[in-house]
């Protein structure tokens, strides 16, 4: 999908839902394949491999694809688990 031309002045300040989220570490690498794949939708940053913590900024243009997208891969058995933890806030820079 690409992005509506009305949408496209807006990109430069997108403040979109970023957050904190549990998943199978062996599905990490998988997750972050789909995303870059569906980079408007999302962008999967890893907090910790081991313990299957990553962060997914979601663009508030695709909430519901977002939604829809984690579903399925989780119904669908693709991935083990994934857990949204908590909204962490649209500080995309911090550490």
């Amino acid at each position: 999908r690409r992005l509506p031309s009305s949408m496209k002045d807006s990109c430069k300040t997108i403040k979109g839902k970023n957050f904190l989220c549990r998943v199978a570490p062996q599905d990490i690498g998988f997750l972050t394949s789909i995303l870059e794949w569906y980079h408007e939708v999302g962008i999967l940053r890893t907090r910790d491999e081991e313990k299957g913590l990553i962060e997914l900024w979601v663009s508030p243009f695709f909430e519901e694809d977002a939604k829809k997208m984690i579903e399925y891969l989780v119904k669908g058995g693709f991935v083990k688990k994934f857990e949204v933890i908590e909204e962490i806030g649209d500080n995309w820079t911090r550490r």
